[in-house]
C-alpha cells in the first residue's frame, strides 16, 4: 500500500511539474494572443485544482443512492476496494462530457467496471440515464444529494479521483480541453495503478 501511495504522489508531482512548465512558458511568452491567455488560464486552473483537491478527506458517512435503488446508504458501504470515481457535472460542456464518457467506458473495460463509479448530483438523474443509454455505458451510477467536501465540487467541470477505504482523494484530475496528452498520461497511470494494486 505504501508503494501505491508513493506512486500516486509521484504521478501527481509529475503532472504538476509538466503543468507548471507549460504555465511558465505561457507566462513568459512574448505572444499575448487571446488563445495563449485562454491556454494559460486552463493550465493555471489544472495546476490549482490538482493541488487543492488532492489528498482531501471525504466524509465516509455521506449518504448516497445507488442507481435504481431508492434507499440511501453510507458511502463507506460502497468501498471494499479502491474505486475510480468520475464526477459528472451536468453544467460542463457537452463535447467535453462526451469525450470523457467515452474514455471512462474504455477505462472500465480495462480495469473492470466494478472498479469505476460515475458520481453525480441527484438533480442530474434524468440526464445521466439518458447519457448512459445513448453512450451504452456499463457503469454503476451513484447519486449524492449533499456537497462533497472538496473545493472544486461546485465548479462546473467533470473530474476524476480514486477513493479507497482511507476516504482521502487520490489521483485527483480535471481533464484538459486543450492538453489531451495530459489526459492520456493520467489514463495510463490509472490503468497502471489498478494493475499494480493488490486488493
Amino acid at each position: 500500500m505504501k508503494k501505491i501511495y508513493v506512486s500516486s504522489i509521484g504521478i501527481l508531482l509529475l503532472l504538476n511539474i509538466i503543468l507548471c512548465i507549460q504555465l511558465w512558458k505561457f507566462k513568459f511568452s512574448k505572444e499575448t494572443k487571446k488563445v495563449n491567455n485562454e491556454l494559460f488560464y486552463e493550465i493555471e486552473f489544472l495546476v490549482m485544482s490538482s493541488m487543492e483537491n488532492s489528498n482531501v478527506p471525504i466524509n465516509s458517512f455521506q449518504k448516497v443512492n445507488i442507481e435504481n435503488d431508492t434507499s440511501s446508504i453510507f458511502l463507506n458501504n460502497l468501498l471494499d476496494q479502491p474505486k475510480l470515481i468520475f464526477y459528472y457535472n451536468e453544467l460542463n460542456c457537452n463535447p467535453c462530457t462526451d469525450r470523457e464518457l467515452g474514455k471512462i467506458d474504455s477505462l472500465s473495460k480495462i480495469i473492470g467496471a466494478e472498479n469505476v463509479y460515475l458520481l453525480t448530483k441527484r438533480t442530474s438523474n434524468r440526464n445521466i440515464y439518458l447519457l448512459k443509454r445513448v453512450n451504452n455505458l456499463n457503469l454503476q451510477i451513484i447519486f449524492i444529494d449533499n456537497i462533497l467536501d472538496i473545493p472544486i465540487f461546485n465548479y462546473p467541470t467533470n473530474f476524476y479521483f480514486i477513493l479507497d477505504k482511507d476516504f482521502i482523494t487520490k489521483f485527483f484530475f480535471v481533464p484538459s480541453k486543450n492538453y489531451t496528452f495530459l489526459n492520456e498520461l493520467y489514463y495510463s497511470r490509472i490503468v497502471q495503478y489498478f494493475k499494480n494494486a493488490a486488493f
